[in-house]
């Protein structure tokens, strides 16, 4: 049996065995609102759906972390697809960094029908969020 430790805010968490499972997934308590932490470990590697999920897309972007992009992801290959990376830090979570998304987000010209892929180091899950549909004329504060 093989255990899995990840970090959230220097707090050691401990998945056991996530080898052997389709899927571990694990609720977050946090504010203003919980989540779900999703663990893809179908019996390879933990990120190998990320690349077919991206050829599949019609118009990928990358959000990820940058600690994870160098450190799991180096071996992959993102050549020719927008990429912004971050540092998951608390100090980012700010109006500022959120505005940086935004401006990303619509140059990769992403709309509420887009499939977005959230990636941290602590954690990893998948959302589809209702973005907001925006062009570069009308959007806000623009």
């Amino acid at each position: 049996m093989s255990e899995s430790f990840f970090f959230i805010q220097n707090h050691r968490f401990l998945l056991p065995d996530l080898e052997h499972m389709d899927s571990q997934e694990i609720h977050i308590s946090s504010v203003p609102r919980p989540y779900n932490a999703i663990f893809h470990t179908s019996g390879h590697s933990t990120f190998s759906w990320i690349e077919p999920l991206l050829a599949s897309a019609a118009h990928p972007l990358l959000f990820i972390d940058r600690r994870l992009r160098n450190s799991v992801l180096s071996s992959l290959s993102f050549s020719g697809i927008p990429c912004m990376e971050f540092d998951a830090i608390e100090e980012h979570k700010s109006i500022e960094s959120v505005l940086k998304l935004c401006d990303f987000l619509l140059t990769g010209n992403a709309n509420r029908g887009a499939c977005c892929s959230s990636s941290a180091e602590e954690s990893l899950r998948m959302w589809r969020p209702q973005l907001p549909h925006f062009t570069r004329e009308d959007s806000p504060g623009r």
